[in-house]
């Protein structure tokens, strides 16, 4: 199975850069000049995952993220006795 997840990054000022999940670059995506990164990710199989966010601002500081996630898809099962 797999899941359809979304996220969003705020800052406190603009900034661009790129996320990349699970160090993939084929899963990643860039931003620009942005208080707000949406981040829309589709088809995530069970598991854990890890999403890397950096960037700099217009001042050219820096920033490096990680986010860590499970995606767990598979039902509890009951036993009743």
């Amino acid at each position: 199975d797999s899941s359809n997840i979304n996220f969003v990054a705020t800052s406190d000022m603009n900034v661009s850069g790129k996320w990349v999940l699970d160090g993939d670059e084929e899963n990643a995506c860039t931003f620009s000049d942005t208080k707000s990164i949406s981040i829309a990710l589709s088809n995530i199989p069970d598991g854990d995952h890890t999403i890397n966010i950096y960037g700099e601002n217009e001042k050219g500081d820096g920033f490096n993220e990680s986010f860590v996630f499970n995606v767990d898809t598979v039902a509890p099962t009951l036993l009743l006795k």
